[in-house]
């Protein structure tokens, strides 16, 4: 995500009485400081107020501390803090901003909109090839009817190798048995056969 260089923040945010509260609390005005530093992190997260180390890593306390140099137990307490007052909201370990439009202006946010839209979509098709690939398909699907024409000829080429299978056995079936015929044993058997039928002379 491309980082935009700029939050909107009113000039009056130290009369804020969210902002009063918080800085009563101990560490009040590091906890006040911290929230400025996450607005500007969602700002170069730049993903309508969402804050994230990646996509897919999110951040932790401790992965906080190293990027705002704030104790771990002081970014736990301004998260509580923050939650507490509305200001972040917390799913899934991924930090938000709550009402992030109002720290941005409304033309630069409708091209933030609609760069995330495209992002997204261009996520969703990368997670439809990419589950069309395990499933062992492609996004280029063969049109039913050359899908058939293809099952047809696949068909016939079983049927031929079939018939080619059983003229060599045929052959092979004729062979043996014209062997088995001239064979002297056969030969005998077939004379001594028409020697005993009367009236048949054997010319040999």
């Amino acid at each position: 995500m491309s980082e935009i260089s700029w939050v909107k923040i009113s000039s009056d945010i130290f009369q804020h009485r969210k902002i009063n509260q918080i800085r009563k609390l101990p560490d009040g005005d590091s906890i006040a400081l911290l929230w400025m530093q996450l607005l500007c992190l969602a700002g170069n997260t730049n993903d309508t107020g969402l804050i994230y180390f990646t996509e897919n890593v999110p951040y932790t306390s401790e992965m906080l501390s190293v990027e705002l140099k704030h104790p771990v137990l002081r970014i736990d307490e301004a998260i509580l803090v923050f939650q507490k007052y509305g200001m972040i909201d917390v799913q899934d370990r991924v930090i938000s901003i709550c009402n992030w439009e109002k720290y941005q202006n409304s033309e630069k946010l409708q091209i933030i909109r609609e760069y995330n839209r495209i992002r997204k979509q261009e996520q969703r098709k990368k997670q439809r090839e990419r589950s069309e690939k395990v499933n062992g398909k492609t996004s280029a699907t063969i049109p039913g009817s050359h899908a058939l024409e293809l099952d047809k000829e696949k068909e016939k080429e079983k049927e031929k190798k079939k018939d080619k299978t059983k003229q060599i056995v045929l052959t092979t079936r004729a062979k043996n048995a014209e062997t088995s015929f001239e064979s002297e044993e056969y030969r005998g058997d077939v004379n001594e056969f028409n020697f005993e039928l009367p009236g048949i002379t054997i010319i040999n």
